[in-house]
């Protein structure tokens, strides 16, 4: 039996993931559960729970803390949950035990701000998606912070599906459908296509759950555009949701959402063939390169239109660069993100 073979993990949990920190920690937890003999989860869970609930869950984390003392303690959880949840467990001793997934892309500007610098220093391991950030912590002085990017099980890859340059080119938005995610430019952008006389050429297909302030919005504003639909929820726990993703040619992702890190979609793309028009926004240009996509300014409607109808008219390779998204999507399969020597490495094994 290895010296450490149990892990208590606590983070958001949802039945159906339905955000970025969900679906993460369920995979997460699916992973830890091949690798370790026991995983404990003390789930938090945003739709059935409130402040008034956080302290039970906090109280539950340190019993069972005690009770498994030789297991290690995962916290992956937004930053004001998790910085709540690791401040208590220290008051306890319990610092040296716990291994910090951060979530999103803002954290390092917090420390030493909202965050104590000091308070982290104790902590046996911070893991973050990007590089970048890894070196403005250790900036801060943190020296326990190591990359890892996001990663999820992949065990299957669609056949990739090569365009006829006459076939009507695909783009589709996989996300949360916000605003600040770049759909309302990528609908602006379509409809100056429409005026250029290219409807025929292209379509857009949106899928993800809206935004409860945004959806009248979001529906009226598509309502009468004839090749820009709304597609519901794609289901990407089954083969079934990434052979319906990559039936589209390219996905795109013009966010300047204010928490972004490293999203999980950049993965479901390159899974499924489909190179990506990113914004330059937090850590895009670090996953996606000149062979697997488009980099443009943040918030800028003209080059997203200039780069749609770059792909409309054939003006890139688009078969090289579904090939290429599905040899650098191995490097993100969580068995080897998250293999039992990367584990060790980690202080995890």
């Amino acid at each position: 039996m290895k010296k450490i073979d149990s892990i208590i993990f606590t983070g958001v949990i949802k039945k159906i993931p339905n955000c970025g920190v969900s679906m993460k920690n369920k995979l997460f937890i699916e992973r830890f559960q091949e690798v370790y003999r026991k995983v404990w989860v003390v789930g938090l869970n945003k739709e059935s729970w409130h402040l008034y609930l956080l302290p039970m869950r906090i109280i539950q984390l340190i019993t069972m803390a005690f009770i498994h003392y030789r297991a290690i303690i995962v916290v992956s959880s937004n930053s004001w949950e998790s910085n709540i949840i690791i401040r208590t467990l220290q008051l306890f001793g319990l610092s040296n035990r716990i291994h910090f997934f951060v979530v999103g892309g803002v954290f390092h500007n917090y420390l030493g701000f909202r965050y104590s610098i000091s308070a982290y220093k104790k902590l046996k391991a911070i893991y973050t998606q990007s590089p970048k950030m890894v070196k403005v912590m250790n900036e801060k002085g943190l020296k326990n912070v190591m990359f890892v990017p996001n990663s999820k099980r992949i065990d299957h890859y669609p056949p990739i599906k090569l365009r006829d340059s006459q076939e009507c080119l695909k783009f589709v938005f996989l996300s949360r459908i916000h605003p600040d995610k770049g759909c309302q430019q990528i609908i602006e952008c379509s409809k100056l296509l429409n005026k250029k006389g290219l409807t025929s050429k292209f379509s857009v297909a949106f899928y993800g759950t809206i935004f409860h302030d945004y959806e009248k919005a979001f529906l009226e504003s598509i309502e009468n555009i004839e090749n820009v639909n709304y597609k519901g929820y794609l289901d990407l726990t089954t083969k079934a949701g990434y052979d319906e993703l990559s039936k589209y040619d390219v996905m795109l992702f013009p966010t300047y959402w204010h928490g972004e890190g490293f999203p999980g979609v950049v993965i479901d793309a390159y899974i499924a063939g489909l190179p990506i028009v990113a914004s330059d926004w937090n850590f895009n240009a670090d996953v996606v390169t000149s062979e697997t996509g488009i980099i443009i300014p943040s918030k800028n409607q003209e080059e997203l239109l200039k780069e749609m109808q770059i792909f409309i008219e054939g003006g890139y390779n688009l078969a090289e660069m579904k090939i290429r998204c599905q040899q650098i999507a191995h490097q993100y399969d969580n068995r080897n993100v998250l293999s039992e020597d990367c584990l060790k490495k980690m202080g995890m094994l």
